[in-house]
């Protein structure tokens, strides 16, 4: 996991969400803690159907404070594809200039989504979806049974 700006993109919510878990615990476990002061995570609000620019200038602020309770400050924005074009614009010199303590993690279901700018910013990880299993066995992968 590197500091900076992150895009973890790819398979669905429920894997892209692990990853993203996996990548905190590496750095510092105690981030996963319920409420961690240290720990922002932006969600598109239910009824709203943007995350906008005032989320993003949230982020600046929150990361322009130091740590509390941890070496580092995160900020998890989940399906950041609803970020508006200004939101995520807004967020570029951040991503490009962190903070020395910042950990940004956009999650994304496809790469392309987000601007390019965005995109250039940010260290990657593709989450791919694991095989599914039709058969009761649970050993052939639908993929095979398909092409059989």
């Amino acid at each position: 996991m590197s500091l900076g700006a992150n895009l973890v993109y790819g398979s669905s919510i429920r894997k892209r969400s692990e990853k993203i878990e996996n990548l905190l615990r590496e750095l510092d476990p105690n981030l996963l803690k319920e409420g961690h002061p240290d720990l922002m995570v932006i969600k598109k609000k239910r009824g709203k159907k943007n995350i906008s620019i005032r989320k993003s200038r949230e982020i600046i602020n929150y990361l322009s404070i130091k740590p509390y309770n941890s070496p580092y400050k995160a900020v998890v924005v989940q399906s950041a594809e609803n970020m508006t074009s200004q939101a995520q614009n807004a967020l570029l010199k951040t991503l490009e200039e962190p903070p020395r303590h910042a950990i940004i993690i956009l999650s994304a279901k496809k790469e392309q989504a987000l601007l390019p700018t965005v995109i250039s910013r940010c260290k990657k990880y593709k989450v791919e979806a694991d095989d599914l299993y039709l058969d009761l066995t649970g050993k052939t992968p639908i993929k095979e049974i398909i092409a059989s």
